[in-house]
């Protein structure tokens, strides 16, 4: 388990406490959050993304190269910790972006690439 210093503003508005988290979310495993399906399950990207944010708003994916890109939510709460999705892909080439977005607005963005054959 990791430890470190909370680093963030505290604010009081009319007797009302707001601690806002100064800090972008961390991913604690950046190197493996995502993996390609085999065989006949190739178009699906599996994301197991282990975050450590308490106060998380979205993880959400963009593909670029979709025909209309936008933005797509893959997670708004956490389970133990984890966000798990499986999300189906077209084929062809993708460059997807990755944010992670806790409720302070604070981000973190990761970019993807893989084909889909």
């Amino acid at each position: 388990m990791k430890r470190g210093i909370i680093i963030g503003l505290l604010i009081v508005v009319s007797s009302v406490v707001l601690v806002m988290a100064l800090d972008a979310p961390i991913i604690n495993n950046i190197d493996s959050y995502w993996f390609q399906g085999e065989g006949r399950y190739n178009k699906y990207i599996y994301f197991e993304i282990d975050l450590d944010e308490d106060n998380l708003d979205e993880v959400s994916i963009l593909d670029n190269n979709a025909r209309r890109p936008r933005w797509k939510r893959i997670c708004s709460r956490l389970k133990n910790g984890m966000c798990v999705k499986k999300v189906s892909f077209k084929m062809g080439h993708h460059e997807v972006d990755v944010m992670v977005m806790d409720e302070a607005g604070n981000a973190i963005g990761e970019r993807i690439v893989f084909d889909v054959v």
